[in-house]
This record gives structure tokens, sequence and C-alpha cells, in this order.
């Protein structure tokens, strides 16, 4: 009887441990606070912001979102503004931030600031009226300048998610070169001109129409896997 007890205690744990293998333990996310609000883009259209403050570090992720983006020529955004440096900075990305490249953009507001206005704006509807251009056309960081920027700003590196990263500068609109192209998107505080390389397509989607379309391979009609048919 006692070894019945002992084997049934030890088959127990055998199947605890598989199960916790198969089905592993989520990772806890940080703490933090959202808020929400929209943007009026054009006379009653309008899109949405969401912000995700962590209460751990001085990081706030902007989210912009909208099922008429596409019409008002305004690109899908997933922004980083991040303060674990007193300069502070924000990292971009376009669509899915698990392709395309990672804009550095610099920002003037403080974290106090940001935090002070999300409060103010949450559930409330806005508008972005200025307007300001970046060029963002210049080569990827190295390496070693990356991991630069990642010790300066923690929070940058999973965000980007090993994607090539470029910094960009301030550039007065209408100074577009015939080799780049705009891409518009609403920020914190206004939108914002982003001039890129032609082939750099942000992970949206914009700049598929002038990709070439894939052509399959055509399958033999004839063959071993297709015998002609006899009559």
């Amino acid at each position: 009887m006692r070894n019945t007890i002992i084997l049934a205690a030890l088959v127990a744990c055998i199947a605890m441990e598989c199960v916790n293998a198969q089905f592993p333990k989520r990772r806890r996310k940080a703490p933090s606070d959202i808020y929400k609000w929209s943007v009026d883009v054009d006379s009653g259209t309008l899109a949405s912001q969401k912000a995700v403050s962590l209460q751990s570090r001085d990081a706030i992720f902007l989210f912009t979102y909208g099922k008429d983006m596409k019409q008002m020529n305004i690109s899908h955004s997933s922004m980083l503004m991040e303060y674990s440096d007193p300069a502070g900075v924000m990292a971009v990305r376009f669509g899915s931030r698990k392709k395309g490249i990672c804009f550095l953009i610099p920002i003037s507001e403080t974290v106090t600031q940001i935090k002070n206005d999300l409060v103010t704006r949450n559930g409330t509807t806005i508008t972005l009226p200025d307007t300001v251009a970046y060029n963002a056309t210049g080569d990827p960081l190295s390496k070693e300048e990356a991991d630069a920027v990642f010790q300066q700003h923690p929070t940058i590196k999973p965000f980007c998610y090993r994607a090539p990263i470029v910094e960009a500068t301030d550039m007065t609109l209408g100074d577009e070169d015939p080799d780049t192209k705009t891409v518009t998107m609403l920020a914190w505080d206004s939108r914002v001109a982003l001039m890129v390389r032609t082939g750099a397509k942000p992970a949206d989607g914009s700049g598929d129409e002038d990709k070439p379309k894939r052509r399959w391979p055509k399958f033999p009609r004839r063959g071993p896997l297709f015998p002609r048919r006899r009559g």
C-alpha cells in the first residue's frame, strides 16, 4: 500500500512537470496606465490614438490607428517616447513592428509634460494642425552606433526588434528628392512628414503598387503527374 502511494505521488509529480514544460507561465506585463483619444484629421474624419505609459520607467508607447487611415494618407504607426536619458528620443515603426525600418526622431517635450497632457487628452478629440518634416534617408546605424543608442535608451532595443535603425534630422517641407517619398503620420503634438528612401517601404503595405507582381511557376499540363487522356 505504501509503495502504491509513493508510486502515485511520483506519477503526479512527473505529470505536473510535463504540463509546466508544455504550458510555461506567461511573463507578467509591466504595470502601465492606458489613455485613449481621437484626432480630427480632416473635417470630422477621425483617427484613434492610444498611449501606454509604463509606471516602472519613463517610457510612453503611442499607437495611431483607424479604418480610414489610408484614405486620409496617414500611415498606421507605433511610437515609443523614451526618457531614460534626459534628452528624450522617439522611435517610430510603421504598421507591424516586426518589419521595416525603425526611425529615431528627436522630441522637445519632457516626460512630465507628456504625462500631464495624457490625463487631459484622455477621452477627448484633439486636432494636430501643425506639420513637421524630417529627413530619414541616411544610412542605418552601425552595430556599434546602435548599441550606444540601446545603452542610453534601453527600452528602444526590444521595440526596434533587430530592425535597421535610421536617425531622422530636421528638414523643410518641399525639399523632397526625386528618389524619395514622404510618409505622413500622427505624432504626439503634430503631423510628421517623414522623407524616406523609395526602397524603404513602410510595413503597412503602402508602396505595393510599385512592386512587381510575383510570378508563380507554371505546372505542366501533361507528363507523369498529368497523363494524356485517352478517348
